[in-house]
């Protein structure tokens, strides 16, 4: 796996991880909303898929799966639909958004390469190999000393969060090896995750507002906020915009790119969650940085 990122690359790819990243550090923050107010963690996931899943009806019905086997498909709607999501969002309910930014998009570089190197057989440069340290350093900054501080259940969180991350490599590894489009990923994880979620959600006693609450009685405010970002803004144009920077760019680059959501996510959460973050965690954004400049080859170790 060449470190080097030619500026011939296509500027259309660059353009959609930076659009990604904006949007998923706007997610850590809706989420972590969503996930202490009134809906459950169960609401918001069923509010994300049902608004995308509904949306997307007419062109399932129109062109199926896009040519994409069923495995293949039900394969990314794990690694990057309702469970990577319910993952997240339980986590949020033990650990502050920080933690999930951190920890989900901070270790994705590395998971992403050795995911790269176990399934693909795909070895990283040391260009990358330097980034990767330089982002996981720079995230552990940024998360601070909250990310071991003895917070019971705080750890459950924590696990959920890597185990997101973990999923989140797959998809990037897999759907690039693949070449899935972004109409087949539109297909595969929004549409099918709404069959795979909503039955067991309307079924099982789970924690639900929605479900018991009569429709004048809903937290409006809410529902529209999660339906809008986790429905449309994430699900409808994040996620075809990552298929298509991954195809464009490759999953390193664009799991390096992605480790830079706590940057943003940090200055986001002092105004909308009043974390105000440490001078380690200010140092940590330069430390990310440098990472995600060597994992993406703009910065090589030699002349580093």
């Amino acid at each position: 796996m060449s470190g080097r990122i030619l500026w011939g690359r296509p500027l259309l790819g660059w353009l959609c991880a930076a659009t990604v990243l904006c949007i998923w550090a706007g997610w850590i923050i809706v989420s972590r909303l969503g996930a202490t107010r009134q809906l459950s963690v169960w609401d918001v996931t069923a509010l994300r898929f049902g608004t995308a899943g509904l949306l997307l009806t007419p062109l399932v019905l129109r062109r199926g799966l896009g040519g994409l086997a069923w495995p293949r498909a039900l394969l990314l709607s794990v690694t990057c639909g309702a469970p990577y999501v319910a993952l997240a969002f339980v986590g949020f309910l033990f650990a502050p958004a920080a933690h999930g930014a951190v920890l989900i998009n901070g270790t994705l570089p590395l998971f992403t390469l050795l995911a790269g190197w176990i399934v693909s057989g795909l070895r990283p440069s040391r260009g990358q190999v330097l980034g990767v340290v330089l982002v996981m350093l720079g995230c552990a900054a940024i998360g601070g000393d909250g990310l071991l501080a003895p917070v019971a259940g705080q750890w459950k969180g924590q696990l959920c969060f890597l185990a997101c991350s973990l999923l989140l490599a797959i998809f990037l590894v897999k759907s690039r090896a693949w070449k899935v489009t972004t109409t087949q990923a539109l297909v595969a994880i929004p549409f099918l995750s709404l069959l795979l979620y909503l039955p067991p959600y309307l079924a099982l006693p789970l924690p639900s507002l929605l479900k018991v609450a009569p429709l004048a009685a809903w937290p409006w405010g809410e529902v529209i906020l999660q339906m809008l970002y986790q429905g449309v803004l994430v699900s409808l144009l994040a996620l075809p915009l990552m298929t298509r920077a991954n195809e464009l760019l490759g999953s390193a680059p664009v799991s390096a790119f992605m480790a830079a959501v706590p940057m943003l996510s940090l200055l986001l959460a002092i105004p909308l969650l009043g974390e105000v973050p440490s001078l380690l965690a200010v140092a940590g954004v330069g430390v990310v940085t440098l990472g995600v400049l060597c994992t993406i080859g703009l910065l090589r170790p030699g002349r580093a």
